[in-house]
């Protein structure tokens, strides 16, 4: 009987079809009427969206971050205040900065986060000598990569509700549509204007 393979990042595709399923399980939810509390609820609870945004986000800057530091250190860099993506992203000096020292921090755990699953995974691995597994069928992956990928998801949107804490309600907003719309999550940007001020 042949053998089947194990591909390499088998287990880390099963973790993220498992994140897919549970938003389009959220997408078909969210097309029926809401009671009050099935609203507030939903309110509560992290929209798989956002994790997915913030995941790309969060390692852009802090990637973004670390060349900059590069650079610096080169001499290919001056000293003055630069902040990547602060443009696209419409952010004050002080903003940018603390975008960047949060993403940074974020995905310092997160990397710290991944090393240790992969750790998991080789171990799991090692007992398929070439890759084959028993003609039984492949064993299900270490319960605790479950647990860590949860840990994963809420490392990133503890970061972003850092942000919001930081930037406060009304400029997150601005930026939170404009990191939607960048990674396709909102068809167009939406103007977001300060209570009082008239639209121009």
């Amino acid at each position: 009987m042949a053998r089947k393979w194990i591909p390499i990042f088998s287990v880390v595709a099963v973790l993220l079809i498992s994140v897919f399923t549970v938003s389009r399980t959220s997408s078909s939810k969210a097309a029926r009427p809401k009671t009050p509390q099935q609203a507030q609820q939903s309110r509560q609870s992290p929209d798989p969206s956002d994790y997915i945004i913030y995941n790309f986000l969060f390692h852009k800057v802090a990637r973004l971050s670390e060349k900059t530091k590069e650079l610096r250190a080169q001499g290919r860099l001056g000293k003055e205040n630069y902040f990547p993506l602060q443009r696209e992203a419409g952010l004050k000096d002080h903003d940018a900065a603390a975008l960047e020292a949060i993403a940074s921090a974020c995905w310092k755990q997160v990397a710290q986060q991944d090393e240790k699953a992969k750790a998991i995974i080789k171990s799991f691995q090692s007992n398929f000598p070439g890759g084959h597994v028993p003609e039984g069928g492949s064993p299900p992956p270490p319960p605790e990569l479950k647990r860590m990928w949860e840990e994963r998801i809420a490392m990133i949107l503890r970061a972003r509700d850092q942000l919001r804490a930081t930037l406060g309600e009304e400029e997150f907003a601005r930026f939170d549509n404009r990191a939607k719309f960048y990674y396709g999550m909102n068809k167009s940007p939406v103007t977001i204007n300060p209570v009082g001020r008239k639209a121009k």
